[in-house]
């Protein structure tokens, strides 16, 4: 079963080139490592038809400061450590603009049913880590119970997508598996793979830094969905008449849609010389990502935040987000 964006309302908010995004971060892989394994080698190539964008960088190290760059335009925080932030972030401009939100994570509680959010470090078994989900620690919403429900589990993503009230803006954390933390890019691939076939929403689906501290933390990033110019618009349907939405993935027109293999040999405990032969066997070829849809542009973490803004023309925070680098040029316009 395919499943669509939520029909557009007479009341919804005006908007430049889509009604719904996703962002989606997996976690520590450097980039030709990325680009090498199914699916994200052909994420870039049909049933996606999204593009690779090849001079994304991440800002920092250690994880959590990508994090919240994203969602309030600035490195408010350098470390791991938990702390929550008194400061405005997204919500606040969507809110007020009238647009839907929720950030959703898999392994956070289901039906957490408490005024505030679930503010542990992270669950018993380790797989829902609260810094891998920055909504949580903003003051204003672990104050405010209404806005503390739109933080939700996995669980009811799936139930949401099944009732068609996903709402427009959806900030989704995988677990610490199925981000490749604590497995590696095999699982995560094969984890992706299963998780975009059913959608036609867009997402914007990114690394949040490279595995080794040294370098320029170029990070695999890729915009998906209907939304994204390597995705052709059916001659016969002008942009402003479909739903239109995106997510942030590589990937690359084609006319023959075909399925990317994905290695369902992968586990959760590959050994680390299976790992190092995977990544030393992706350093001596030419990624196929390569040879797809892809793009020069420079953007940031920011460019996310920056998109969203101006997308549904919700001003700026005052932060980094103002100078940042929007993906407006790779989409369409409705």
């Amino acid at each position: 079963m395919t499943v669509h964006s939520p029909p557009l309302q007479d009341n919804h908010p005006p908007r430049k080139w889509f009604d719904t995004i996703m962002i989606i971060n997996l976690e520590n892989i450097d980039y030709g490592d990325a680009i090498s394994h199914p699916p994200f080698s052909t994420l870039n190539y049909a049933p996606y038809n999204g593009t690779l964008l090849t001079n994304y960088r991440a800002l920092t190290h250690p994880s959590q400061p990508n994090y919240f760059a994203q969602v309030v335009g600035d490195g408010i925080v350098t470390s791991d450590d938990i702390a929550t932030i008194n400061t405005r972030c997204i919500v606040d401009l969507l809110e007020e603009k009238g647009i839907s939100w929720a950030s959703y994570a898999e392994g956070y509680p289901d039906n957490w049913s408490d005024d505030k959010p679930y503010l542990n470090e992270h669950t018993p078994n380790g797989k829902y880590v609260r810094r891998h989900v920055p909504l949580v620690s903003i003051t204003s919403i672990q104050e405010n119970p209404e806005r503390a429900r739109n933080i939700k589990s996995g669980e009811a993503f799936q139930r949401d997508l099944q009732a068609g009230t996903l709402p427009q803006y959806i900030y989704y954390t995988p677990d610490q598996d199925n981000n490749a933390h604590d497995t590696n890019i095999r699982y995560a691939g094969q984890y992706i793979s299963e998780f975009l076939y059913p959608f036609s929403l867009g997402f914007c689906i990114d690394f949040d830094e490279t595995a080794f501290w040294v370098g320029k933390n170029r990070v695999a990033t890729w915009l998906l969905g209907t939304a994204v110019n390597s995705n052709p618009l059916p001659s016969h349907l002008k942009s402003s008449q479909r739903t239109q939405s995106i997510v942030s993935l590589n990937s690359v027109k084609s006319h023959a849609p075909r399925h990317p293999p994905v290695d369902t040999s992968a586990t959760a405990n590959d050994s680390g010389a299976v790992q190092l032969i995977s990544l030393l066997g992706s350093a001596f070829k030419t990624p196929i990502a390569e040879k797809g849809y892809t793009d020069k542009g420079k953007f940031d973490h920011f460019s996310i935040l920056k998109t969203v803004e101006e997308n549904w023309f919700l001003g700026n925070l005052g932060r980094k987000d103002v100078t940042a680098t929007s993906f407006g040029a790779l989409l369409h316009e409705v």
